[in-house]
């Protein structure tokens, strides 16, 4: 009987009570975004290319990666936790493109939680030509006498 009870008391009233519910959880979140601390961090970017493309213009040497989670523990990481990476690997025509920056983290880094990370750009415009090399044979030409007591023993080019 005291279910029963239970049960109509709950169903009364119950826009009411949906809404409560609704915005405490608000202001929970709002709570949990406002204790979270900001931290920006500059670390150089590599690019990762499979040999056949490279950047053909201008990259940025460095970029910032913004970091949002727990105060006490953004301030234990480091530049060596977190790697930019420009990854070529994807695409086999020269042309121009937006290419995304990859974010790689540390097991440390992976650990915490909350944390939120986010690339200052996200993406860099970039034109990407193939890569032309060619052997050349290179032969070294010696001319002249060492000095009185001493002798050649090993040329390398």
């Amino acid at each position: 009987m005291k279910f029963k009870q239970f049960w109509e008391k709950c169903k009364e009233n119950w826009p009411v009570k949906v809404f409560c519910i609704i915005l405490s959880l608000f202001i929970y979140y709002l709570y949990i975004n406002i204790t979270l601390e900001s931290k920006i961090i500059v670390i150089p970017l590599e690019v990762s290319t499979n040999g056949n493309m490279l950047p053909a213009s201008y990259k940025p040497s460095e970029v910032k990666v913004s970091l949002k989670g727990d105060p006490n523990e953004i301030s234990q990481i480091t530049n060596n936790d977190i790697s930019a990476i420009l990854n070529l690997d994807y695409y086999s025509e020269p042309g121009r493109y937006d290419v995304p920056i990859q974010v790689e983290l540390s097991q440390f880094a992976m650990s915490i939680e909350p944390l939120e990370v986010s690339v200052i750009p996200a993406v860099i415009p970039l034109r990407i030509a193939k890569r032309v090399y060619a052997q050349v044979p290179v032969l070294a030409e010696i001319t002249g006498e060492p000095a009185e007591g001493y002798q050649v023993t090993n040329i390398q080019v």
